[in-house]
This record gives C-alpha cells, sequence and structure tokens, in this order.
C-alpha cells in the first residue's frame, strides 16, 4: 500500500561488480553496467552507470534511481547487464549510450536479477548475485531517499607533497559515502571519482565535485595501475563545521607516515580540501 508522502521518495540503487574476466590483452576489463526494468512486454531501460577503465572489481559511482512509487505498487524486478567498454581509448567513449546498436558493439560480461522492492524494504538493504551467463557477481545496494535533495556540497581536492612519493607515477581520488556495515557489501560507496592525474610536480589539482549527501563521507588517494588493483594510498574523513584538519589512515605499503588534510576554504557551502603529505 503507497502512504501519504510516497511520490516524494526514490530508491537509489549502488552497483558494485567482484571478480569480472579479464577481455582486454594488455589490461584489465573497462566494466560498466545497464540496469533494465523487468517488462511483461520489453524490459525497461533505467540507466547505466560510468565505465571504470582497467578495473575487475569497480565501485560504480553513477547511481540509478527508480521512483518508489513503481517499487512497491509493480514489486518490480530489474535486470543488470555488465558489458566491458570496447572503446579502444577512453575519450573515444560514450558514457551516456545505451541504445541496443551500441552494446553491441560493447563485450557483454553477464547479468543478474534482483527484487529491488524486497530489497528496499528490508535489512540489510544488500544483495550479491552471481551473473549468469558469465562469471563474476554484481552486489546492489538498495537506500530510499528524498526526490528532491537538500542543498549540495561543492568539494575541491588538491594533492601537495615534497617528493616523497614520486615514484607513484599516476593519481586519482575518490569521494565515498558510507553505507553501514554489511557481511554482504562494502561499507563506502563511491560517488566521486576524479581523472588520472600524472603525478610531475609537487601540487595536484584533482578537480571537484558537488555532493548530495555530505554527512559521513571520505576522501581517498590511489594510484593507478593499468592491469587493476589500483592502489589505495591514504583515506581520511572530510571534516565539516568548526573542523579544520583531520587525520589521515595510511595503508600497508603506501610509504606515506605522515600528512593531514586541510581545509584551505570552506562555507555552508563549499570545501576545499588539500592532502598535504
Amino acid at each position: 500500500m503507497v502512504q501519504a508522502g510516497d511520490d516524494c521518495l526514490m530508491v537509489e540503487l549502488s552497483l558494485f561488480a567482484r571478480d569480472l574476466p579479464e577481455t582486454d590483452r594488455f589490461s584489465s576489463s573497462d566494466p560498466f553496467c545497464v540496469v533494465l526494468l523487468d517488462n511483461p512486454t520489453a524490459p525497461i531501460t533505467l540507466g547505466r552507470t560510468e565505465t571504470v577503465w582497467d578495473e575487475p572489481n569497480p565501485d560504480f559511482t553513477r547511481k540509478i534511481e527508480i521512483p518508489y512509487r513503481t517499487v512497491t505498487e509493480r514489486r518490480v524486478r530489474c535486470i543488470i547487464q555488465v558489458f566491458d567498454n570496447d572503446a579502444w581509448r577512453k575519450k573515444n567513449s560514450d558514457e551516456d549510450a545505451v541504445s541496443a546498436s551500441y552494446l553491441k558493439k560493447q563485450n557483454y560480461i553477464g547479468e543478474a536479477a534482483v527484487d529491488i522492492a524486497k530489497l528496499a524494504d528490508g535489512f540489510p538493504n544488500f544483495e550479491k548475485v552471481e551473473l549468469h551467463n558469465g562469471s563474476g557477481s554484481i552486489i546492489v545496494h538498495a537506500r530510499k531517499k528524498e526526490k528532491f535533495d537538500k542543498a549540495q556540497k561543492h568539494v575541491h581536492v588538491q594533492l601537495s607533497h615534497n617528493g616523497n612519493i614520486k615514484q607513484r607515477k599516476k593519481l586519482f581520488v575518490t569521494v565515498s559515502r558510507e553505507l553501514g556495515s554489511s557481511l554482504i557489501g562494502p561499507r563506502w560507496t563511491p560517488v566521486w571519482r576524479s581523472e588520472v592525474c600524472p603525478n610531475k610536480s609537487g601540487l595536484i589539482e584533482f578537480g571537484s565535485c558537488f555532493i548530495d549527501d555530505y554527512e559521513g563521507l571520505r576522501l581517498e588517494l590511489h594510484e593507478y595501475k593499468r592491469k587493476g588493483g589500483h592502489v589505495n594510498l591514504i583515506n581520511c574523513a572530510i571534516p565539516w563545521g568548526d573542523e579544520a584538519t583531520s587525520d589521515l589512515t595510511y595503508c600497508p605499503g603506501s610509504g606515506i607516515s605522515q600528512g593531514s588534510l586541510v581545509i584551505d576554504q570552506q562555507t555552508s557551502h563549499t570545501a576545499k580540501c588539500r592532502f598535504i603529505v
């Protein structure tokens, strides 16, 4: 039964894939997902994720949203298809394409079906499903959210270092939101991933993003690896309010032993975050 106010609710899906096969000769898979609404006549395309390049265990930043009323009244089942992006380089990739002609040109990896109504109203809100017609698995997290989000925060990220990580050739950062503890799925879901930046100077600009849900966020610095298995170097919480710094957590083998995250500029809507290592 639909309750008053259900028209303002959405179900947001976060997607994660694990143990995808290597379909490229010289690098790891470049996976993306297409999400379909199972329908008696023909499946309806709800959307797709971005491509995560060179990563067999991707955590996708782009979320898929479904009206909560549709989920509860129709008891919807979603079909999640996983493809390997066959663009010969990133700039040739169309990150919004979902047409049948486009998907025929991509390497199909496999698919899985998930009962979204059960997932959205259950606990935990995770489900892990093995891919049919392929190897690997998909993890789906569902949460209910307001259709009209609160004001966004603008987060800008820099890295300042004195050469102690110069051996790390290419770097990127992610901003993640906490999902909570689960034996099935990850504790964090990324909401933004920067471009991969060459580590050529002591100051690297990773760019900026706008974030809806800014409570319980963390920043992670990664070293990019062409064969996948990107290396997590450091992570930390993004402080809001009166806090100006945040302690860093150093990952084993990172070669980093000291540093901090400094908020150079902060207003009610903006935070300029700078890793100093």
